[in-house]
Parts: structure tokens; sequence; C-alpha cells
């Protein structure tokens, strides 16, 4: 074992002849004390990711990918007494690879991010202010290669990368005025066969639009009104990889699906009342089974609702104060969600997640986390999942104007379990 006698924080020893290893190199490392699932605290790597292995007695534990430092800063591309970077965050996480885009309020400009083995950051080009309500996905069809669609002057807009690493942009949607012409979330996604969705809200017709493209680079978008209303809204790929939507509509939160020929139908997930109304800053996730879940904000609650048995069902993740509506859902490999959303009362980010049925005897447990010190940060915030379902959040700091990212710290479990694979996180109690 790699605990003292009285079972108390030391040393990762294991009686003297385990090795933590990082790049076949032995590194120093400490731990918490938790038998078991140790809270490993390493020096001595690179910042960044880093791949970690226990030697104890020749039993080698499951690697484990680590972030030496779980919250770091993001690289202003235009460093100036004056910056503003990183507003309204946009996450996607392949391959150890992060990718992420956002706003410099600074200088009215759409910035991409990327962490590989380090992070850097550049400027896209556009027209006028640019950059605002961006959305990324990665292209399945083009080496996953990012795709990223946001408001510029000229109307609503995307940036795909090609393989030589420029930046094409092609127009979706013209408005004389699309400052105030774009009202609440740009959302877009890429399925397989490369075939490009782009969801926004319409002020100038007060409706819901879904953009299609073939081949975005060849600009043959077309728009079609799907339903009326959808200020607030979401998208995201069933298994069909056919588009589904939820959005808010008169006050109410509906989810949409297309089905085979292409026409949309919807349901209602929550026709209650409140101030805010149903489906405000709403989230969307498909799960096991085609099942859908939202997170969305109603009457001074942070509401989850999962469609099971044909039947929508709301739980209630936290009573709180939230002023952003910026909201950030994922589902881990058990198809159980983790959220994060800014507490306005307390000027903090929060993270929370749903525990496994089988740990608190009830399924609608939620588990509530402020991962990051400070005031004034993650306000505005973007959620995914990494292959080990860690959690990778990229935020705003209100008090530094900075951009950041933070990765959930993760858990070792060494004990002699055959079955693991290369999953760390199979034996803990993290979801």
């Amino acid at each position: 074992s790699a605990i003292d006698k009285f079972g108390g924080p030391t040393t990762l020893d294991c009686d003297g002849g385990g090795k933590l290893t990082f790049d076949n190199k032995y590194i120093s490392a400490s731990y918490d004390g938790t038998s078991g699932q140790e809270k490993i605290s390493v020096s001595g790597t690179k910042k960044g990711y880093s791949l970690l292995t226990l030697d104890c007695g020749g039993f080698k534990s499951s690697p484990v990918i680590i972030e030496v430092k779980p919250s770091v800063k993001i690289p202003d591309p235009s460093p100036s007494a004056n910056g503003d970077f990183g507003i309204e965050p946009s996450l996607v996480w392949k391959g150890r690879v992060t990718h992420l885009s956002s706003y410099d309020r600074a200088n009215k400009k759409l910035i991409y991010s990327q962490f590989l083995n380090r992070w850097s950051s550049a400027t896209l080009d556009g027209e006028g202010d640019y950059g605002r309500q961006s959305s990324i996905a990665l292209n399945p069809n083009n080496d996953d290669l990012p795709f990223i669609c946001a408001i510029e002057a000229t109307g609503l807009s995307c940036w795909s990368l090609n393989g030589e690493g420029l930046w094409n942009k092609s127009n979706v949607d013209t408005i004389a005025n699309s400052a105030s012409g774009y009202k609440g979330r740009i959302n877009v996604v890429v399925n397989k066969q490369g075939t490009v969705y782009v969801l926004y809200y319409s002020e100038t017709t007060q409706s819901l639009k879904l953009a299609i493209s073939i081949n975005p680079s060849r600009k043959d978008w077309k728009s079609v009104e799907i339903s009326k209303g959808g200020l607030f809204n979401d998208l995201t790929l069933a298994s069909d990889d056919k588009p589904r939507v939820a959005f808010q509509r008169e006050g109410k939160a509906y989810y949409g699906a297309m089905d085979s020929g292409g026409a949309w139908k919807f349901e209602a997930i929550d026709e209650g009342s409140g101030t805010p109304a149903p489906g405000t800053g709403i989230r969307l996730k498909i799960g096991s089974n085609n099942r859908p879940q939202v997170i969305y904000y109603k009457n001074g609650n942070l509401i989850h609702a999962v469609k099971a048995g044909g039947a929508w069902g709301v739980a209630v993740v936290e009573t709180v104060n939230v002023t952003s509506y910026q909201f950030g859902l994922s589902l881990n490999r058990h198809h159980q969600p983790r959220v994060t959303y800014f507490d306005s009362s307390n000027n903090t980010l929060r993270f929370a997640y749903r525990l496994k049925r089988k740990q608190v005897g009830a399924i609608n447990q939620w588990r509530i986390e402020t991962p990051l010190a400070g005031k004034q940060v993650g306000n505005y915030n973007a959620l995914t999942l990494d292959e080990f379902g860690r959690a990778h959040i990229g935020y705003y700091s209100e008090s530094d104007k900075s951009a950041g990212y933070y990765v959930e710290p993760h858990f070792l479990d060494y004990s002699p379990t055959l079955d693991s694979g290369n999953d760390p996180l199979s034996n803990t109690l993290v979801p």
C-alpha cells in the first residue's frame, strides 16, 4: 500500500518499492491519504497534460492523464492593457486536443484557442464587430478539424479550418443590422457525412431557423424556419445523425426531432410558469436509447429534465440565483448529466453532477462543487468531458478580464483489479 500506518498523507512510496513515472522518468508525488483512491499531487512534470503510471511491486496501474496545473490562463493573441478576451466560450475536446472559441470584447474579434501540448490562440478574420455567440464543432468528415459559427457585421457566418491551416469563411444568413438581428445563442453541429447544421434565432422574423450545408466552402447554405419563438435554444445530434433541438417558445420549454422525411415534430418539456419562464438558457444532450436530457432555468431553480418511458421527468438541481443563463451540459459514459453554471449571488462558478443510483439510493441526488476560487470567475462558461469522463471547463474571469481553463482533478485507483482496462475511472465514485 502507499499509506502510512496512520492512514495519513505521506510520500507515495508503496512500502519503499513503488515508483510513479512520467515519460519513463521517475517523479515525486504525494497524496491525500484516502486508501484505494488517492488524490495525487505531482511535482516535476511539465505543465499541461501528463500521463502517469504507478508501478507498485510489479503491478502497474491504469495510466492516468492529469493536468498538472488544473486551472490555467489561456494566452491572449492580442495582449494589451485593455485586454478583455474569453467572452461566451464554446468548447470541444477530442483526442487529447482542446478546441475553444470565444469573443475578444476589447478588440471585437473572434478568437480560436487550442491546447495541443501547450496553449495557443489566434484571431480569425471577419467583418466589423464579429465573434459574438460563437459555437464550435469538429468535422468528423474532415480529420476532426474545427468549425466555428458566430455573428459578424455582415450577418451570421461560419469559419472552417482546412488541412493547410487556413480558415475559410462563408456567410450563412445576412441581416442588415446583425447586432440586433440575432438574439439568443448560435449552435452548430457536424454529422459523420460532414453535413453542417446551424441553429439560430432571428430577431427580424422572431423565429427559430436551421441552416444546412453539405459543403460550406461552396457556400450552399439553405435556411428554413422550424418554429416561431426560440430565443433560448440548443442543438445536438442523435444516433441517427439527425439534429435534435430544444428551445423556449411562448414561455414554455420544447423538444424537437426531425423525422426521416425532414419534417419537424415538437413536444412540450415543461408547460409550467414562473419568472423566468421554463426553458430559459436551455441546453440539450442525447443519452442512451436516444433519450434527450436538458438543463434550463425556471423561477429561481436550475432544472434538469430527462425523457424516459415516453414522459419528461423534471428535477431541481439547485435553487440558485442565475442571471447570465450561460450553462454547460455534458453526459458521462453512464449518461449521467454534468452541469456548469454561475451563481450570481455568490459570484462563483458551480459544477454539479448527478450521482449514480447505487451510490446514494436515489437517482435525483446531485453533488454540487465550486471548482474555482475567487469571485467573478465563470459568469461565461463552457463544459465538455474527456475520454475518461473528467470535466473540462472553459471560463471567463471578470476580475482580470481573461480566458481560463479548468481540468477536473483526477483520482488514481491502483488497487489490483484486472478488468479496468485503460479507464482509470472505472473503480472510482466519480460517475
